[in-house]
């Protein structure tokens, strides 16, 4: 329905380099309990699993925002100093 997905942001950007990059938030008023989180973390990942071609993307897997992705194809050699210094996760 088309109130399934209502609170949720798409963002879309597409970086110099040709890449396509997207996230998707839910926003909040005020402080949320864990169990409001937890619904609108469903919500994302039911949209995601429902934009994207079976086996394209696993909604369920840890995602990455924008910048942790331009540092991993453009500059790997900085992402994986962010990641042994601690700054960033590893993803995957």
């Amino acid at each position: 329905t088309s109130n399934e997905f209502s609170g949720l942001k798409v963002d879309i950007d597409k970086a110099d380099s040709g890449y396509m990059v997207g996230e998707v938030e839910a926003l909040f008023d005020g402080i949320s309990s864990q169990e409001d989180v937890e619904k609108e973390k469903g919500k994302i990942r039911k949209f995601v699993d429902l934009i994207t071609r079976e086996g394209e993307s696993d909604a369920e897997t840890a995602t990455i925002g924008k910048l942790e992705f331009v540092l991993m194809k453009e500059f790997p050699d900085l992402y994986n100093a962010c990641i042994k210094a601690g700054v960033i996760n590893e993803s995957n």
